[in-house]
């Protein structure tokens, strides 16, 4: 335990879902003798399992309210689910009682964590091993013919009542200071024994629909994410663009009032085979809709044949650029004192 202490108590959740045969792997087959084959040929197929109404496996699915986790020391600072006590307790009994009522027939656990409540599925097939008698029309006595094995749910009492099922993870839990789910059945049946209207039934959704609803959630998660990465990532080139192509102008690379209104680069003569116009050119080519805002914003700042606004800057400053390159090549001709 961690040592914290909350008034609010939470129950622990077991649920139980039936799995058909459609998400059987494989099962055991048996021999038969060849009389025992003919008869078999003759009743047609069967299953490898007792008929029953929800099919031959379950699935198992233990999990607590979010906030019973949440409310760890660990959770509350955000030091990470690795330091979460009550996630790691509730992991460690979870494992103990699947084991300890199920044994060798849980063929399958995992642990998820979504954004919803840590839980456990696990995955249970029930093995039975069942014996085939003949009775002896002579002397009576039945006699063990063969052997079989097949997949019995009810072989486990929490299986086969669930109320059982619910009273043992209640008991199990309580170490960590989870209580037992609400007693509905009960309380159900006690409303029909006294003829008062019984409180409604909770109807749980099957855990294969629950799944199926998660993966559309994650999936339409992922895809949102993507959506708006792919966002951030055409405002990030779209700012380049800009930033680049107002350099070249300002570098006198770029000839703003020729620009086309599609944000195509028109380079300054002289200038075609210039990095600064090249570097540009490649950036408009990426985010046509960044070059496209910066050619609206330089029309509007330096229209065709004008000599003002933003093309009068930009011509100072190449005339300044080479004033200062004649002055530095001038200074490096002068002789040395």
């Amino acid at each position: 335990m961690d040592g914290s202490t909350f008034e609010t108590r939470y129950p622990v959740v077991l649920r139980f879902e039936g799995i058909g045969p459609e998400h059987l792997a494989g099962y055991e087959k048996h021999r038969k003798r060849k009389k025992d084959i003919q008869k078999r040929l003759a009743e047609g197929p069967h299953n490898p399992w007792r008929p029953t109404r929800h099919g031959p496996m379950r699935e198992v699915i233990l999990t607590v309210n979010k906030a019973w986790f949440d409310a760890d020391p660990a959770a509350v600072f955000g030091e990470g689910v690795e330091h979460n006590q009550r996630i790691a307790d509730f992991e460690r009994l979870s494992i103990a009682w699947l084991k300890d009522v199920f044994v060798d027939d849980v063929i399958h656990a995992r642990a998820d964590l979504d954004e919803e409540a840590y839980h456990i599925h696990a995955v249970i097939l029930p093995r039975v091993l069942v014996e085939m008698t003949r009775t002896d029309k002579k002397t009576g006595e039945k006699k063990v013919i063969a052997t079989r094995q097949m997949l019995q749910p009810s072989k486990f009492d929490v299986i086969e009542h669930y109320e059982r099922a619910q009273d043992s993870v209640g008991e199990w839990f309580s170490e960590i200071g989870l209580d037992r789910g609400e007693r509905r059945k009960a309380a159900y049946r006690d409303a029909i024994a006294k003829g008062e209207t019984p409180p409604p039934k909770r109807m749980h959704s099957k855990t294969r629909d629950w799944r199926r609803k998660k993966d559309r959630e994650l999936a339409k998660r992922e895809r949102d994410l993507e959506t708006r990465s792919a966002a951030v990532e055409e405002k990030a080139a779209e700012a380049e663009t800009i930033i680049e192509i107002t350099e070249a102008v300002a570098q006198g690379a770029v000839d703003p009032s020729a620009q086309t209104a599609g944000g195509a680069l028109i380079p300054v003569k002289g200038c075609e085979q210039d990095e600064v116009f090249l570097r540009a050119q490649r950036h408009a080519k990426f985010s046509p809709k960044g070059a496209a805002r910066i050619a609206k914003v330089l029309r509007r700042r330096c229209p065709r044949g004008s000599s003002s606004g933003l093309n009068m800057i930009c011509v100072s400053r190449r005339k300044r650029r080479n004033a200062r390159r004649r002055t530095s090549k001038a200074q490096r001709m002068m002789p040395k004192s």
